[in-house]
C-alpha cells in the first residue's frame, strides 16, 4: 500500500515544462560532469600507469647507468694507475738516459786516459824488451866469437895433431930402419 500511495503522490506532483527543461538541463550538466570526471579519472589512471612504466624504465636505465658508471670508474682508476706506472717508468728511463749521456760525455776522456796508461805500460815493456834483446844480441855475438875461436883452436889443434901424427909416423919409420 505504501507503494500505491507513493505512486499516487508522484502522479499528483505537477512539474511545469520550464521546470522539467531546467531539471533535464541540470541532469545533463551533472551527467556531463560525472562523465567528464570519469574520463579525467580514467585519463589520470592511464597517465599514472604510463608514469609507473616510465619510472620502471628509468629505474632500469638508472641501474644500467650505475653499472656503466661503476665499470667506467674502475676503468678510470685502472687507467690512472697505468698512467702513474708509465710516468714512473718514463722518469726511470729519463734518469737512465741522463746517466748514459753523462757517461758518454766522460767516456772519451776515460778512454784516452786508459789508452795513455796502457801505452805507457807498453812503452815500458817495449823498452825492457829492447834492452833484453840488446843484451841477448851481445851475448849471441860473444858466443859466436867464442865458437869461431874454438873452431880456430880446434883446427889448429887438428893441424898440430896431424903434424904430431905425421912426425910420429916419420919417427916410427926412422926407428924401423
Amino acid at each position: 500500500n505504501d507503494t500505491d500511495q507513493l505512486f499516487h503522490d508522484a502522479c499528483q506532483i505537477q512539474i511545469t515544462t520550464k521546470r522539467l527543461d531546467r531539471l533535464a538541463k541540470d541532469f545533463q550538466i551533472e551527467s556531463s560532469k560525472a562523465n567528464s570526471e570519469a574520463e579525467i579519472i580514467e585519463s589520470l589512471k592511464r597517465q599514472n600507469k604510463q608514469l609507473q612504466e616510465s619510472i620502471r624504465q628509468m629505474d632500469h636505465d638508472y641501474t644500467e647507468l650505475n653499472k656503466d658508471h661503476t665499470t667506467l670508474a674502475a676503468e678510470l682508476i685502472s687507467a690512472k694507475m697505468d698512467i702513474a706506472r708509465i710516468h714512473d717508468e718514463n722518469e726511470h728511463l729519463r734518469q737512465q738516459t741522463h746517466d748514459l749521456k753523462k757517461k758518454l760525455e766522460t767516456l772519451p776522456g776515460e778512454v784516452e786516459a786508459r789508452i795513455k796508461e796502457e801505452m805507457e805500460i807498453l812503452y815500458t815493456k817495449n823498452a825492457a824488451l829492447v834492452e833484453r834483446n840488446s843484451a841477448l844480441e851481445d851475448q849471441l855475438a860473444y858466443m859466436e866469437n867464442m865458437i869461431i875461436e874454438i873452431k880456430v883452436k880446434y883446427a889448429e889443434s887438428e893441424n898440430e895433431r896431424e903434424g904430431l901424427r905425421q912426425r910420429l909416423t916419420d919417427l916410427k919409420c926412422l926407428m924401423e930402419k
